[in-house]
């Protein structure tokens, strides 16, 4: 029988870089995190991460500049999470859900800390905790296909517990596009937008044309 996993902070290694489940979506390079404190629970503490993006990434330069970025310094944030008591069935998988969760927590799946934004999937609106997934594997799980018969899922962002995303206002109502491009809605209207890998390309690459055009037609 496949073992679920149920992973504390305290049993990912103490001090040492590992990679995490996201990274650069234009490079692949992945991103490491390691834990630099644990509290006495073993459940929360304190993690850096970094990412060494590969030669020639456009995320290494200043769009503006074309300078290079140094990227040597690492970020610091909080990491913890705590399961519900009783685990849920999903694609014939069993999952524990999160009650409880900081900044930066695990992929459900394949155990990694996702160092980037969560997929996540709310039971019963949050009262019955929530299934966070990096995106890799919300894509192999099936996830987008089994759960989106209709234009977009439509995810209740409410009930957290122990921090709430920063980039999530309270009361905020999240789409999730078949495509993977994602929507955070208020009643003002798009608060927030985040597009898939494809769409973000075309996006770039159109921004890319309009200042080339720009530039050509300034030095006639």
């Amino acid at each position: 029988m496949e073992e679920v996993f149920r992973k504390l902070l305290s049993d990912y290694p103490f001090r040492k870089w590992v990679n995490a489940a996201d990274g650069c979506e234009f490079c692949g390079a992945e991103s490491e995190v390691r834990v630099t404190y644990i509290d006495g629970s073993g459940c929360y503490g304190d993690v850096e991460y970094r990412i060494r993006h590969r030669k020639n990434c456009p995320e290494k330069f200043n769009e503006e500049t074309g300078e290079e970025i140094n990227f040597s310094e690492s970020t610091f944030d909080v990491a913890g999470w705590e399961y519900l008591d009783k685990p849920v069935e999903l694609n014939g998988r069993q999952f524990y859900p999160l009650k409880a969760r900081a900044n930066i927590g695990p992929c459900l799946n394949c155990g990694k800390l996702v160092v980037g934004v969560p997929l996540i999937l709310f039971i019963d609106e949050g009262r019955g905790g929530e299934l966070d997934f990096c995106q890799r594997c919300f894509e192999d799980l099936g996830l987008l296909n089994r759960l989106n018969p209709n234009p977009t899922i439509q995810i209740e962002v409410t009930g957290w517990k122990y921090s709430r995303p920063p980039w999530i206002p309270e009361g905020a109502t999240e789409y999730i596009h078949p495509c993977g491009c994602k929507d955070v809605l208020k009643e003002s209207g798009i608060w927030y937008s985040e597009q898939c890998l494809q769409h973000k390309a075309e996006s770039d690459q159109l921004v890319k044309n309009i200042r080339k055009q720009l530039s050509m037609e300034g030095s006639l």
